[in-house]
């Protein structure tokens, strides 16, 4: 983005506007690739005009290159939409995080992630996140995990299967997993 001085500028506002910041920027620059040219803001008082931003094809990759980092990671949240007409997107409510998590899907994890709408889901995949905040912007889903709700009474069968024997020593291990029993865990 480029300031109206016409210098390479990518100062952004504080922490808490950021993230509703860069969508705009990146919109505004796709705007401006399919183009091919650059997107001038302007503001009008009176009789004057002056230059706000400008912002160009490259604008989002300049600000993602200071603002962002990325890097393989795990997603759990609530699964609010998933399809689109011309690419396949997910929409996921995460604990934590004000804004929904969009995340890029293909078209077999968009059948897929259709059963588990407005329901529980795990992903596995490439997040971008704002270093200042640590709010996830984008999201590329790699793998869809198999999540399913399971008693605990269903959890302790299988670790005692697996040979952990020291559950059977744990009058209540429920308690004992939760710090309720007043024991650490371990």
């Amino acid at each position: 983005m480029r300031s109206a001085s016409g210098g390479a500028d990518v100062t952004l506002p504080p922490a808490p506007v950021i993230g509703l910041v860069i969508p705009a920027i990146r919109a505004l620059s796709d705007v401006a690739r399919r183009a091919r040219c650059d997107v001038v803001l302007r503001r009008r008082s009176g009789d004057d005009v002056e230059v706000i931003a400008e912002v160009s094809p490259t604008s989002f990759v300049d600000v993602r290159e200071h603002f962002t980092s990325s890097g393989d990671t795990q997603i759990t949240g609530e699964l609010k939409r998933v399809g689109g007409a011309t690419r396949p997107r997910g929409m996921i409510r995460v604990a934590g995080q004000k804004p929904a998590v969009f995340c890029d899907v293909t078209e077999s994890q968009a059948k897929t992630l259709a059963s588990y709408l407005y329901g529980r889901v795990v992903l596995q995949g490439r997040a971008t996140w704002l270093r200042a905040t640590g709010e996830i912007i984008d999201f590329r889903v790699d793998r869809v995990v198999d999540y399913r709700v399971t008693k605990f009474s269903e959890v302790r069968r299988r670790l005692r299967e697996a040979g952990a024997s020291r559950w059977d020593e744990q009058p209540n291990s429920e308690a004992f997993l939760t710090g309720e029993s007043g024991e650490a865990a371990g």
